[in-house]
């Protein structure tokens, strides 16, 4: 297949790269993952965009999965959402003015092509797929689930991951792909030298070197070198690379039998609370394939994922409520800088004042400094939603502005912690909240605490020994927890477990692999 990519001018990409350190900051990754990528492509006039920006900043939007949703509308304030929105429609005006259409219809005419691959989504998608088809007149289109890889075709969906066929796969001289390069050429570049890298490191052995000779193994080494990609990939590319082999290709899955006739069948990702003669372990489905003889007829299990989704988070803040370090040492902070708790929260009158003295852009500066992150929010919401107590906003999504916040502003780390608190356990369960859960239930498992569950003064007996250790494991700002509050949560945590885990047999474990 003939690979083409079409270059927008750096100057005009300004706009997306903010949009991109937003998504990022705010860890909002499928916002710039390939699949949107994909979507993004296929904006050719102002009436697709405006679609496209109603879906992806709608709640009832189909583009986003609903974890990445409950991030965009639980976690950002409208002004930040709308910054995100701002950003990506200013690039998305640039695109519209390149001549990135007119190429393809020039190209789509001069091979002579009547088939366009795209998207799932854009093809489920009635209003934008008629647009398109104005666009394309008599044009076929069709997504990779309905492509035939030997008809005449050009591939405006970036794929290289599905087993099936994708771009690596395709041999026939007849199809072609085009893509914007700033979306997908360093990806593709990557994919092309890591094939050839892996290829390269199986046949570099003694026996092949005693074949062809050492100097045409070290030749093909230099140039191999000189083939990789100069831009290297960042954590987020390497992130965005599993979700789209994800998105492709069926996940393995495990199923646990707990009697001859009764099954669950769980992800291959998933965690499990075993318990043997009064004892718990976690166990990954990776770790129960390995000796499978061992669990099945010996110990009972729960998913703990299930569980984790069932705790009720009313009775864990409470728990942690049981310090009152925090609230003795925050209350006093009103009388302390003269303000009334029923104007608004504490740290943003506080901004407020700070930006009325000093000037909001000096403030908004002095924490990109403090906080080492540029860019984290236009100045305009920095204005409007930090420095603005009437507005909704709990926290900033990005731990290490409000820590910097609060350092500028002088506020105690406890302060803090109660800040985090509010916006993670208040605001009710999330991928993320599941997430720091479950690497605190692991510890609690992990050190025999959960063992020891008979009463508060058993488990406080173990927790004494083990809460440092357990400190070392949790995030303790997420949480907002102090050493004494972390006592109190490993405390309910417990109780929580043994009241949701519904604890089955171990009768038969079957590991699914998709061809």
């Amino acid at each position: 297949m003939n690979i083409n990519f079409y270059n927008i001018e750096e100057a005009q990409l300004l706009s997306y790269h903010f949009f991109v350190a937003q998504v990022n900051n705010n860890n909002l990754k499928e916002l710039n993952g390939y699949k949107i990528r994909n979507i993004l492509s296929l904006v050719f006039n102002s009436k697709i965009k405006d679609f496209i920006l109603e879906d992806l900043f709608n709640e009832n939007g189909s583009f986003l999965s609903s974890d990445t949703k409950q991030e965009l509308f639980r976690y950002l304030s409208l002004d930040e959402r709308n910054d995100l929105k701002i950003y990506l429609s200013n690039y998305l005006d640039y695109q519209i003015d390149s001549k990135w259409y007119n190429s393809l219809t020039e190209f789509l005419n001069k091979k002579s092509i009547n088939t366009i691959v795209i998207s799932t989504q854009i093809l489920n998608h009635d209003l934008i797929f008629d647009l398109l088809k104005t666009l394309f007149p008599k044009k076929k289109f069709v997504d990779w689930l309905s492509f035939n890889e030997k008809s005449n075709s050009l591939v405006l969906d970036y794929n290289h991951a599905w087993k099936k066929q994708n771009i690596f796969t395709i041999n026939e001289f007849s199809s072609y792909a085009y893509f914007l390069k700033h979306f997908f050429e360093n990806t593709y570049l990557w994919k092309a030298y890591n094939d050839d890298r892996h290829l390269f490191n199986r046949m570099n052995t003694q026996t092949r070197e005693l074949l062809i000779g050492k100097e045409v193994i070290s030749e093909i080494k230099e140039k191999l070198t000189s083939f990789r990609p100069q831009k290297s990939l960042n954590e987020w590319d390497i992130l965005h690379e599993s979700e789209h082999k994800n998105s492709f290709n069926p996940q393995e899955e495990i199923i646990i039998h707990f009697n001859s006739t009764n099954s669950y069948r769980y992800r291959f990702s998933s965690s499990f609370l075993l318990e043997k003669d009064k004892k718990f372990y976690i166990k990954s489905a990776k770790e129960l394939m390995i000796n499978t003889d061992s669990l099945e007829g010996k110990f009972l299990f729960s998913n703990l994922e299930n569980i984790i989704t069932q705790i009720d988070l009313s009775k864990l803040n409470k728990a942690i409520e049981k310090d009152e370090s925090i609230f003795q040492i925050i209350q006093p902070l009103w009388e302390k800088f003269n303000l009334n708790e029923h104007d608004g929260r504490l740290w943003k009158q506080l901004l407020q004042s700070k930006a009325k003295e000093y000037g909001v852009e000096n403030v908004f500066n002095e924490i990109e400094s403090v906080s080492g992150i540029k860019q984290f929010v236009s100045l305009n919401t920095f204005e409007n939603a930090y420095c603005n107590p009437e507005n909704n906003t709990i926290i900033p999504r990005e731990k290490k502005v409000f820590k910097a916040i609060c350092k500028y502003l002088g506020l105690p780390l406890e302060y803090r912690a109660a800040m985090h608190r509010e916006r993670n356990l208040i605001g009710g369960h999330s991928q993320e909240l599941h997430s720091k859960l479950k690497e605190l239930i692991k510890a609690i498992v992990e050190y025999g605490i959960l063992d020891k569950h008979i009463n508060d003064d058993a488990l406080l007996d173990i927790l004494t020994f083990s809460i440092d250790k357990i400190e070392k494991r949790v995030d303790m700002d997420f949480f907002g927890f102090t050493k004494d509050s972390l006592n109190y949560a490993c405390i309910q945590i417990c109780y929580e477990i043994i009241e949701k885990m519904k604890l089955k047999p171990i009768h038969k474990i079957e590991h699914i692999v998709p061809n």
